[in-house]
């Protein structure tokens, strides 16, 4: 498989609720690099409001959109569960 350049798009990680359909956090990934990783680093700060503690699982979302705006797509996704 070959690697996809993604360093001129941009990328938004999501947290969302188990089914999926209410959004708890998104943020602008931090790097897109030329070998096909978007990352996103979520501080513990994002976590510390009250509401996290019934929020422990949920589905995650990465979503790239090229440069001008024209494409977007799904890049990962899965399921989380926040520990202690």
């Amino acid at each position: 498989m070959k690697a996809v350049d993604l360093s001129s798009w941009s990328g938004v990680v999501e947290l969302r609720s188990p089914d999926g359909s209410e959004l708890w956090y998104s943020r602008a990934c931090g790097e897109m690099t030329s070998d096909g990783y978007a990352i996103a680093d979520i501080p513990p700060s994002a976590f510390a409001d009250a509401v996290w503690a019934s929020r422990r699982c949920g589905q995650w979302k990465v979503t790239v959109t090229s440069p001008d705006g024209g494409t977007k797509r799904t890049l990962g996704w899965g399921y989380y569960a926040l520990s202690d």
